[in-house]
């Protein structure tokens, strides 16, 4: 509470008389809130060269390893509050998904492990109530996409048929981009988040002079909702050298597809500001960071040796001001 002074109020004729007339104003806090960007979960080599899931800062730095043998474990997802992260456990016999906190305790499986199953790429939907991802049995042609809650009940498969894998989410949770070769070869295509009203984004095509498929994968949606990134190029199984593989990007609604840079498997920065990728520094493989511009490449971090996924944390940051009134 403050005070302030008013005139003096005077009344002619009688003995001068001073009146104080406390002031209230009236102090409200406004909180506003931004999204910062916390650590980096990384699938990498340990000193046994094992595949484990790690968080680091984005320099790098203050390593820990979350996930330990005799499985290898990867493609970490955080959730949107930065408290859990989901990620596949792998062996010989298939893959499962499982969740832990965010400092690798509490860790859960949440599909089943039955030899020749394998369900992978877990995706958080915007409200951290559903996570999407991809399923198959051994030979049986393909995967498809499924939702379930975070504690693995309520499964559902959205879309079959063909081969359907790396589910996206918009930050709206309306829609969900995934690779499919439902075309003939592998694009970038979206649904609604229900399985229905697919449409495709990008066009695979032949190359005659590299005599080989040019395919789009691997969709990462930007958290502004703006932009798609994706990988295109002549898939890692052929083992020339020199052939186009690259981080791309396009508008959200497909239009505006542009090449940003050698790379594969990209994924953002919470406020939208950086790409992530694998790069080699040095001959070594490491973080790659650009602007969604193309501008500014650099490296934020050499890796142990590997890179099965990446996932950056969100951090929702309140900040409050006084505001009188």
């Amino acid at each position: 509470m403050s005070y302030s002074r008013p005139p003096i109020i005077t009344n002619p004729g009688v003995n001068r008389i001073h009146f104080w007339i406390p002031v209230i104003a009236l102090v409200a806090w406004q909180a506003s809130a931004q999204v910062g960007n916390g650590r980096i979960a990384l699938a990498d080599f340990d000193d046994s060269r094992s595949t484990q899931i790690f968080t680091m800062n984005p320099d790098g730095s203050d390593r820990i390893q979350l996930t330990a043998r005799p499985d290898e474990h990867w493609m970490p997802a955080w959730s949107p509050d930065g408290r859990k992260i989901a990620y596949v456990s792998r062996r010989p016999t298939g893959m499962s998904i499982h969740v832990m906190n965010a400092d690798g305790t509490s860790a859960r499986q949440l599909t089943g492990s039955a030899t020749g199953l394998i369900s992978m790429a877990p995706s958080w939907s915007p409200d951290g109530k559903t996570i999407a991802f991809s399923s198959q049995s051994f030979g049986d042609g393909g995967f498809a996409i499924w939702l379930m809650s975070p504690e693995g009940t309520h499964r559902e498969q959205i879309l079959s048929g063909f081969d359907n894998n790396v589910p996206s989410w918009s930050p709206d949770g309306a829609n969900l981009a995934f690779t499919s070769n439902r075309g003939g070869r592998y694009e970038i295509w979206v649904m609604n988040a229900d399985g229905t009203n697919l449409r495709r984004l990008t066009s695979a095509y032949y190359d005659p002079v590299l005599a080989a498929a040019i395919e789009q994968k691997v969709p990462a949606w930007s958290p502004d909702g703006r932009f798609i990134a994706y990988w295109a190029g002549v898939e890692g199984t052929d083992p020339r050298t020199n052939l186009p593989r690259d981080v791309w990007i396009m508008n959200a609604d497909g239009s505006g597809q542009r090449r940003l840079v050698p790379g594969d498997d990209p994924a953002w920065s919470p406020d939208s500001t950086l790409i992530i990728y694998p790069t080699l520094s040095n001959d070594q493989l490491a973080v790659g960071a650009i602007d969604p511009s193309g501008s500014n490449a650099r490296v934020l971090f050499r890796t142990n040796g590997d890179w099965a996924r990446a996932s950056w944390q969100r951090r929702v940051m309140t900040k409050r001001r006084a505001v009188s009134r």
